[in-house]
């Protein structure tokens, strides 16, 4: 069977084909897309939220930079592992500029009075 536009597509592709090369299209359909996202991203917590977010905005890259080139499906999933990478390292170098260092016996002693507050609450 060959592989053809209609059959399971992620978003970005979909409203590639969708949008049919008209840019007022893939905008309103990636709108709406990103509210989706972050709206279901709002009812999880944890790597489950960010990763409906992360579907939200991932897509949005690769569809908006797809949009004036010509690429194969191949091409803008790896456009997309790369998109995502290049955020990974950016979060990755910001949050270690921007969060102090802890020590070891800090973080030790932080966790025993955290356990101890549990333990209280608990009793």
């Amino acid at each position: 069977m060959p592989w053809e536009p209609s059959s399971a597509l992620p978003p970005d592709l979909a409203l590639l084909y969708g949008a049919d090369g008209d840019a007022w299209r893939l905008v309103a359909g990636l709108s709406v897309w990103i509210a989706l996202c972050v709206g279901a991203g709002n009812l999880f917590r944890g790597y489950l939220s960010y990763g409906i977010i992360l579907a939200g905005f991932s897509a949005a890259m690769v569809a908006l930079l797809a949009q004036s080139h010509v690429y194969t499906p191949f091409a803008l999933r790896l456009d997309r592992v790369l998109t995502v990478l290049l955020g990974v390292l950016a979060a990755a170098a910001l949050e270690y500029l921007i969060t102090p260092l802890v020590t070891e016996g800090s973080m030790i002693s932080r966790v025993r009075r955290l356990g101890a507050d549990m333990m209280v609450v608990a009793a």
